[in-house]
């Protein structure tokens, strides 16, 4: 058994944090991105509206693909600065 100081990461867990970062990568582009297109295309197409306001349905359910992208990002960020793992007494703090 190997210790180390501090709270760098071993490289098992920073494989694992890599691919579970691929995993949100992943889920994001099928089911936000590409399920979310779908949802708007088919709302659109159907032609549902507000009833209150009388906007078409498929322009407020554009937000699923468009937060798709943004978690895509925002997982290709972590992946591109190597911030795949965080310990517990660093979270809320400046990562350097």
């Amino acid at each position: 058994m190997s210790y180390r100081l501090g709270n760098e990461p071993t490289p098992s867990n920073r494989l694992w944090a890599v691919i579970a970062e691929c995993a949100v990568i992943v889920f994001a582009a099928f089911v936000l991105v590409f399920g979310g297109f779908m949802l708007v295309s088919e709302t659109l197409r159907s032609g549902q509206l507000t009833p209150a306001m009388g906007w078409k349905i498929g322009y407020l359910y554009s937000v699923v693909p468009l937060s798709g992208v943004f978690v895509m990002a925002f997982s290709i960020e972590h992946l591109v600065t190597g911030r795949t793992t965080a310990s517990a007494d660093m979270i809320g703090k400046d990562i350097e």
